[in-house]
């Protein structure tokens, strides 16, 4: 169920990156036939995608996440699922600080960057 919400997350994204130009007006834009969208599923999203809400909650979290030094290194894996692997591996269950350096180191055990390596 999380990886059809993360794909229907994804779609829509796709959908607003590929078809909703900011220099038209997004009612008149129309999806490609290929997506299988009704035209009022259509307007409803490019109502939302263009209102100032949504907009202004774009930009605080664009600036939220150009904020952020400390950075993972395994994809779009939860960290519960990497702690029931390594859990299966090891024999024992890991705590939060085995997690973090798990997650937050790469393949050759060199960390991230230099924050993950003070942390």
């Amino acid at each position: 169920m999380k990886d059809l919400s993360f794909k229907w997350k994804f779609h829509k994204y796709d959908l607003r990156r590929k078809y909703l130009k900011q220099d038209k007006k997004g009612i008149q834009i129309k999806p490609a036939s290929r997506y299988h969208i009704n035209e009022d599923m259509w307007r409803e999203a490019v109502i939302v995608w263009t209102s100032s809400a949504f907009r202004r909650r774009s930009e605080i979290n664009t600036k939220n996440k150009n904020v952020q030094t400390m950075f993972h290194y395994v994809g779009t894996r939860s960290f519960v699922d990497i702690r029931q692997v390594e859990k299966e591996k090891i024999g024992t269950d890991l705590d939060r600080a085995d997690v973090f350096i798990i997650t937050h180191t790469r393949k050759d055990g060199r960390p991230i960057n230099e924050d993950c390596a003070i942390a």
